[in-house]
C-alpha cells in the first residue's frame, strides 16, 4: 500500500520509547522516532535519559532499537549537525533517515552522497521554506517531509492549512516521490490529505494521547483510501 500512517514518537526517554513501541508494535510495521538537540528546535530529546534523568547515548548501538525484528524506524533528525549523530542510528538499524534542508544545501548533499548506500536519506523541509529550493534534491531522494505547522519538535498543534498548497507546488515542480505530512494531523484531515497527494502521514499526540492508543491507530488504518 502506498498511503501508510507512521506513528511518531518524541520522547528523551528511552524507556518512554520502548514503553510506546511495546503498544504498537502488533499494528504496524514502522515508526517515527523524532530526535531533537535543543538547538535547532528548542525541545531536546537526544541524547536519550535513562530512570534517573541522566542523558545517555544511543544504547541500541549494543541491542538495537526496541523490537527492532518487529518494527522498522524512521529517524527525523531535527538537529545543526546531523552528521555527528547519523551513525548512531544507521548503526541501529534505521531504514530511513530525515534531516532538514534548513542546516544548508551544501550539508545535505554531503549527507546524501556519504551516508545513501547505508539508508535511505530524506529531507524535511519547514512551513515557511520555500519549496523551490528542494528542486536540485528531486533525483537523489525518494521522500520529501513536508511540515504541516511551525511549532517543530512539539506535538498537539493544528495542522497549518497552506499545507494543502504546499502538496500541489511540490507535485508542480516536479517532484514524483513520496509526500509525507509531519505534524497536526489528526483524525479530521487525514483523508483530505491523502486526497490531496500525501502519501505518508506521521502521527503523534492524536494517538499517544489517546485513551487506547492501539485502536486509534487501528481506525487511521482502516480508513486509509
Amino acid at each position: 500500500m502506498k498511503h501508510k500512517i507512521i506513528p511518531a514518537i518524541l520522547e528523551e526517554d528511552f524507556n518512554e520509547i520502548k514503553s510506546k513501541i511495546s503498544l504498537i508494535k502488533d499494528q504496524t510495521d514502522l515508526v517515527q522516532l523524532d530526535i531533537c538537540d535543543g538547538r535547532f528546535v528548542k525541545v531536546k530529546t537526544w541524547p536519550f535519559t535513562d530512570l534517573n534523568g541522566e542523558s545517555k547515548k544511543n544504547k541500541s548501538q549494543i541491542s538495537g532499537m526496541p523490537y527492532w525484528q518487529e518494527v522498522d524506524y524512521e529517524v527525523h533528525l531535527m538537529v545543526e549537525n546531523p552528521a555527528e549523530i547519523m551513525d548512531d542510528f544507521v548503526s541501529s538499524g534505521a531504514i530511513r533517515l530525515l534531516i532538514h534542508i534548513e542546516i544548508g544545501h551544501d550539508k545535505c548533499f554531503d549527507l546524501i552522497n556519504e551516508w545513501g548506500k547505508a539508508v535511505e536519506i530524506g529531507l524535511s523541509v519547514n512551513l515557511e521554506t520555500d519549496l523551490a529550493e528542494l528542486t536540485g534534491f528531486f533525483d537523489k531522494v525518494s521522500t520529501i517531509q513536508l511540515m504541516g505547522r511551525g511549532h517543530l519538535g512539539e506535538q498537539g498543534f493544528d495542522l497549518d492549512n497552506q499545507i494543502f498548497s504546499r502538496i500541489k507546488q511540490l507535485q508542480d515542480l516536479g517532484f514524483n516521490g513520496n509526500i509525507a505530512i509531519d505534524g497536526g494531523v489528526n483524525l479530521e484531515n487525514f483523508q483530505e490529505l491523502i486526497q490531496n497527494g500525501a502519501d505518508r502521514l506521521a502521527v503523534g499526540s492524536v494517538i499517544w494521547q489517546s485513551n487506547n492508543p492501539v485502536e486509534t491507530l487501528k481506525i487511521f488504518q482502516l480508513n486509509l483510501k
